[in-house]
């Protein structure tokens, strides 16, 4: 089975699982579809402790007794804060994207670190990681009055232990970096507006006399009395998770997730038959789902795996389950060993249930069983036997259309797992896009499409 982007037509009526009917009585079903509201679920989660799997210190450990406490980064525009903060400087040479960590210092610069050092990384609006990822200490003094009363700082080097008081500060000798004890140099971090968002420059001010400025040497920072370079700054802090242990959403309950929450590592959550689950926020689950009922993904929510210890993107579908994904919204499923931090293969298992689409769907291992339904509504965007892999996580929450191409989400065939059942079926309709990485493993999945006309096609792959 090649690889293919298939457009198929919406039905003017689509068959949502009898569990939702019996819930919620008559439904009147359009594309503008949303089910949402009921009472939060309240995290259950024991006093446990999770440590990273790039552990070097005890720092590193995550401890909560019903929450997690993760990292969020988020870049800076316009004046950064009058106040100290923890964050890094992030920039692009060569087609690879750096950041800087630590006080290593080589041949009198400040040597970066590579992105694809965590697989979380991006270089979008926001991100989390684990740990501060050996983040600067931006201490602020004050204002440079030779340069519009731009902020100045002190930039303490960071460690692998997270928020440490090192004591070492970027010093310059002439125009060569170093790292000094006790003290440093005072750094004017200037704003400017740029295309693709706010930039900063960084230069420490000499009044009458040549500034000394960073300039990007490919992966390092260098002193510099001529040329101008920019830089993004991310702002590092804390960001506690509500956290989930094993839990049911009950029979005829309708509950939600309406806040950034994550389901721990080897914990699962149940959905029963005649019970809906709305997920409104940021969903991050390390352990599994299993869903006789409906689980509906709102528009521009997200359901993805957080740096799991275990398996991962776990997802069963069974006596006619249902995952509903709306317009905007994302899910990240059936992961591969070793993707995203994982030890074990996770996989996405329809049994008797459906998946509908309207958003953006992913899975690396997924099986179809005889009577399992996909159906790719309009807008929706699919790809099945498609992955993570290495550092591209971030990349998985850029903007998506039907026809975007994998590897702009960070996608990539990575030794996919499908297998169809005979019976299994796909729908792909009109202004839909769907990929297969490979070849079904076994069976047949009846594959249906429709034209803009509304015309079937009915073929098996």
């Amino acid at each position: 089975m090649k690889k293919q982007i298939i457009n198929a037509k919406k039905d003017t009526v689509w068959k949502v699982s009898k569990r939702i009917a019996a819930l919620t009585g008559a439904l009147l079903i359009s594309s503008a579809f949303v089910l949402s509201g009921g009472s939060a679920i309240i995290p259950q989660a024991d006093m446990v402790t999770v440590k990273a799997d790039n552990k070097k210190s005890d720092a590193d450990e995550i401890k909560y007794g019903n929450s997690i406490k993760l990292v969020e980064w988020t870049r800076c525009s316009g004046a950064l804060p009058e106040s100290s903060f923890w964050g890094m400087f992030m920039w692009q040479s060569g087609g690879t994207w750096y950041h800087s960590a630590y006080g290593n210092i080589y041949d009198d610069d400040w040597v970066g670190v590579e992105n694809s050092v965590d697989p979380y990384i991006a270089t979008g609006n926001t991100f989390l990681t684990r740990t501060y990822l050996g983040a600067s200490y931006f201490i602020y003094k004050d204002k440079d009055g030779d340069n519009n009363k731009h902020n100045r700082y002190w930039i303490r080097v960071g460690s692998n232990k997270d928020k440490e008081n090192t004591n070492k500060y970027i010093f310059l000798d002439g125009d060569d970096i170093e790292i000094h004890n006790g003290s440093g140099d005072k750094f004017t971090i200037r704003w400017r507006v740029a295309t693709g968002g706010t930039e900063y420059d960084v230069f420490y001010n000499r009044s009458g006399w040549f500034d000394t400025r960073f300039e990007i040497n490919d992966g390092r920072i260098q002193g510099d009395d001529d040329d101008w370079n920019t830089f993004r700054v991310y702002k590092a802090e804390d960001k506690v998770f509500p956290a989930i242990n094993d839990y049911t959403v009950p029979s005829g309950q309708t509950q939600k997730i309406s806040s950034d929450c994550i389901l721990l590592d080897g914990k699962t959550l149940k959905v029963a038959d005649n019970a809906v689950l709305n997920i409104e926020g940021n969903f991050l689950y390390n352990g599994k789902i299993e869903c006789e009922g409906t689980i509906i993904v709102q528009e521009n929510a997200t359901m993805v795996p957080f740096s799991p210890t275990l398996a991962a993107g776990n997802i069963v579908l069974k006596n006619g389950g249902t995952l509903i994904i709306m317009p905007g919204a994302r899910v990240l499923a059936g992961l591969k060993k070793n993707t995203l931090n994982s030890t074990a293969d996770g996989i996405v298992d329809v049994q008797n249930g459906n998946i509908i689409n309207y958003g953006l769907f992913a899975a690396t291992r997924i099986k179809l069983g005889n009577q399992a339904v996909y159906e790719n509504h309009p807008g929706g965007r699919t790809f099945l036997g498609y992955g993570i892999v290495g550092s591209s996580a971030g990349q998985f929450y850029n903007q998506f259309d039907a026809s975007t191409n994998a590897s702009s989400l960070g996608l990539y065939n990575n030794n996919a797992y499908i297998e169809a059942t005979s019976g299994a079926t796909f729908k792909a309709f009109y202004g839909s896009g769907v990929t297969f990485a490979k070849s079904i493993r076994k069976g047949y999945l009846y594959y249906i499409s429709y034209d803009k006309n509304g015309k079937m096609s009915v073929t098996s792959l």
